[in-house]
This record gives C-alpha cells, sequence and structure tokens, in this order.
C-alpha cells in the first residue's frame, strides 16, 4: 500500500505543480517553477526504479510519468516561445489566421494607416508599432529615434529597388508583429 500512497503523494504535486505554471504564464508568479518541476521529475524517476510491486500501481505510475513528461514539453514550449518573443495565445483574446491592422485609430488626421512618408508619419508608426508589441506582450528594445532611422533606411533601400515611393503599415501576423511595406501608385501619392 506505501507505492500506492507515494503515487497519490505524487499527483497531488503534479497538479500543484500545473497550477504554480498557469500562475507563472498567467504572470501572477515573477519565475518559472523550474526547480519544483525538476524535484517532481527526480521523485517520479526513484519511484519508478523502485517500482510499486501491483500491476495496478505501476499503471498508474506509467499514466502519471506520461501526464507529467506532456506537460513539460508543453511549458519548455511554451517558455522557449516567452523568450524568442512569440505569443500565440493572449489572455481575453481569440486567436486571429487573418492579418489584423494595429492601432489605426492613434493615427493623426493628416496621416493614413501606416502612412510613414514623413517625420510626422514614422513616429505614428513608431507608437502603433510599440502598442501593439506592447498588446501582444513582447517588449520593445528599439527607440523611437533609432526606429525611424532603420525605417527610413528601409524605405530608401527599397524605393530605389523597384523605383515607386513605398508606405509602412504595423500587422500582427501567428502571434507575431510585422511591419509591412507596400508600393504607393504615382496617381494617390500625388493626391496627397
Amino acid at each position: 500500500m506505501e507505492g500506492a500512497n507515494r503515487i497519490i503523494q505524487l499527483e497531488n504535486n503534479l497538479r500543484e505543480l500545473i497550477t504554480r505554471w498557469e500562475r507563472y504564464f498567467g504572470g501572477d508568479l515573477k519565475l518559472p517553477p523550474l526547480r519544483e518541476k525538476e524535484i517532481l521529475s527526480r521523485r517520479l524517476r526513484l519511484l519508478s526504479e523502485h517500482g510499486p510491486q501491483r500491476s495496478a500501481d505501476r499503471f498508474r505510475l506509467d499514466q502519471l510519468q506520461h501526464r507529467f513528461m506532456t506537460y513539460a514539453m508543453n511549458w519548455e514550449r511554451m517558455l522557449r516561445e516567452r523568450e524568442e518573443g512569440i505569443r500565440r495565445f493572449v489572455p481575453g483574446r481569440k486567436p486571429t489566421k487573418e492579418p489584423v491592422a494595429v492601432g489605426e485609430k492613434q493615427n493623426p488626421a493628416n496621416t493614413l494607416p501606416g502612412r510613414s512618408v514623413d517625420e510626422s508619419g514614422a513616429e505614428a508608426l513608431f507608437v502603433r508599432w510599440k502598442e501593439a508589441k506592447e498588446k501582444i506582450g513582447e517588449e520593445v528594445r528599439v527607440d523611437q529615434k533609432t526606429f525611424g532611422t532603420q525605417i527610413d533606411d528601409q524605405r530608401r533601400q527599397l524605393e530605389e529597388k523597384i523605383g515607386r515611393p513605398v508606405e509602412f503599415d504595423v500587422k500582427v501576423e501567428d502571434g507575431k508583429v510585422k511591419l509591412t511595406a507596400r508600393r504607393i501608385d504615382r496617381a494617390n501619392s500625388e493626391e496627397k
């Protein structure tokens, strides 16, 4: 009966660990419970090596190990995605497969969504890009001046390459913030 009691204790430990990981990914805990995960992994391994004698207890232990490994792989994947700045799930928001324009309400009245043709457009583009990154939980590591310089350089290179003016837009696709460039028709650019 001792083996069954140890399995019950490990099942309770796994439930507590699942709760701690959920709290970490939800933002309640500052550090991931890696130490607790390692302790539970070690205990499962030890119990498996000195396995229970009854078939029912061995079956429960195998099921518990399988559940733990499944959770552990998901936690590692989610940690890796968080470190890389990928957020596939944002609490309170349904995932979307369609590209979504972000921050169009933030545009000054004299610019169109995504317009980055003059200095005020670059500033508005930076504001929308920063808001989009913050909205999906990504860290903003570039200041406005650096961002503007990079956008101007990219615009110049693209315009030289295609021989037409371009504009930039902010989009969120597959949980990532992207800047997209688009050619401006000469007729449209003359109207502005």
